[in-house]
């Protein structure tokens, strides 16, 4: 039972780590150079836009889920340890540099700069999707393994 519950929660984080990575794939390559484009009037405009929303989609998706579901699927499962642990560590990473990021992004996006910080804040977003994908490559391995979760 232990084995069937470890490996359904390892399946749920993939599926999170795909469609996190996917649509924070799809920000990178589309939003980000849209609200940056012509700096500050499009931060500014973009910044505006999104105070009409109720919830922040990063207080509610983002990768402290996946790190919770691959760490009940460590302690609940012995097997595939390595890219779980893999795999959560990125997990880790991620939150840790969503902490920092969309403070940092908010601050841009309501003050039009400084560009300085839109700057570091675009290559962290590219770091962090680096280690998103990892994390992703890490799920799949240790989904695709052949170790059994006793």
């Amino acid at each position: 039972m232990r084995q069937a519950v470890a490996r359904g929660l390892l399946f749920l984080a993939t599926l999170w780590w795909g469609a996190w990575f996917g649509g924070q794939l799809f920000n990178a390559l589309m939003v980000v150079p849209h609200f940056s484009s012509a700096p500050p009037q499009s931060l500014l405009a973009w910044g505006a836009m999104r105070r009409h929303f109720v919830a922040d989609f990063f207080v509610v998706c983002n990768s402290l889920w996946i790190l919770l579901l691959l760490f009940a699927a460590i302690v609940l499962g012995r097997g595939r340890r390595r890219w779980t642990i893999v795999s959560a560590l990125c997990a880790a990473v991620s939150f840790g540099a969503l902490l920092w990021m969309v403070p940092t992004i908010s601050g841009v996006l309501t003050r039009g700069g400084p560009l300085r910080d839109l700057e570091m804040w675009t290559t962290a977003n590219w770091g962090r999707l680096a280690v998103e994908l990892a994390g992703f490559g890490c799920a799949l391995a240790a989904l695709a393994s052949r170790e059994e979760m006793r």
